[in-house]
């Protein structure tokens, strides 16, 4: 799962999931912005799995 900073930024960060001895083939996940277009605050949904409030949705 590719991670970028803001919406408009590329990703900088990727998430890896694997498991081993699986035969699945690789899949990509859309990316997700960490913050919002303005500000410096995590967009609602990571805040609330940083939190603890909430999971990673893979």
């Amino acid at each position: 799962m590719p991670l970028a900073s803001r919406p408009d930024a590329p990703a900088t960060r990727i998430l890896v999931r694997g498991s081993k001895g699986s035969r699945a083939p690789l899949t990509l996940l859309a990316g997700r912005a960490l913050h919002g277009a303005e500000g410096n605050g995590f967009v609602p949904h990571f805040d609330a799995i940083f939190r603890g409030e909430a999971a990673l949705d893979w």
